[in-house]
């Protein structure tokens, strides 16, 4: 499985657009979400829109691309990213870590936050590799609440 690059700005960073107004962003906004994009980072904030249909973007794929990746924050921009990120920091500082979503009513919030959980509950498996084997190196669900 493979990670679509997007094709409107740099690696859906917002903060790349040339010009940086309400304007500008709502319709690159809308644009993405037309081209069923729904995540953009703006520096280290996860920007996520919610589409109101299936996207299929959270795949078991997607979430082992994130799983296997030394380098999360180098694949586009996603929810599995951003629980990728923490958990590993978590595990290198040994120091809890906190996702915070926020958002109106209907902006996906619950949504996200149970990709946040399917993500860490993935940790408690060995870690897939790309050819489909698992390393043994498991690290849990548990010690990332601090339990």
């Amino acid at each position: 499985h493979s990670c679509a690059r997007p094709a409107t700005m740099s690696d859906r960073e917002l903060t790349s657009m040339s010009v940086l107004d309400e304007g500008s962003l709502s319709d690159t906004l809308k644009k993405m979400l037309a081209e069923g994009q729904v995540y953009a980072r703006s520096g280290q904030i996860l920007v996520s829109l919610n589409p109101y249909r299936p996207l299929g973007l959270y795949e078991e794929g997607t979430l082992i691309d994130y799983r296997t990746s030394n380098t999360p924050a180098s694949l586009p921009p996603h929810i599995y990213g951003v629980a990728a990120e923490a958990h590993a920091r978590l595990i290198e500082r040994g120091k809890s870590q906190t996702i915070i979503i926020s958002g109106e009513s209907g902006a996906g919030k619950t949504e996200n936050a149970k990709y946040v959980m399917q993500y860490l509950a993935s940790t408690v498996v060995p870690r897939p590799q790309t050819d489909g084997s698992a390393s043994g190196r498991s690290s849990g669900v548990l010690a990332f609440f601090g339990l």
